[in-house]
């Protein structure tokens, strides 16, 4: 499992630090905190119902299942904010 937790940290770290530069460079300098605080939240309810869909995948399935469950809401991830990246204006500073 220390390998597998190592590489998820890896795919985390970067996650994280492209929402906060996009976050920098799109909200108002006004907002800029609401707009940390709403994304930290945010982060946070998605990590829970991830860890409760992990969960029942793994009473219900195999690890497998959990794991290819994981690497669909990353996929998916990247899908709308591929989409989504081209919409985005930077802020007025």
């Amino acid at each position: 499992m220390i390998p597998a937790i190592f590489v998820a940290g890896l795919c985390f770290a970067p996650i994280t630090v492209c929402f906060l530069a996009v976050i920098d460079d799109v909200s108002e300098p006004q907002h800029r905190t609401e707009t940390f605080t709403w994304m930290g939240s945010l982060n946070g309810a998605g990590l829970a119902v991830g860890a409760v869909v992990a969960g029942q995948l793994l009473s219900v399935s195999t690890t497998h299942a959990a794991i290819a469950g994981s690497c669909v809401a990353t996929l998916l991830t990247f899908v709308i904010a591929s989409a989504r990246a081209p919409t985005l204006t930077p802020a007025r500073t």
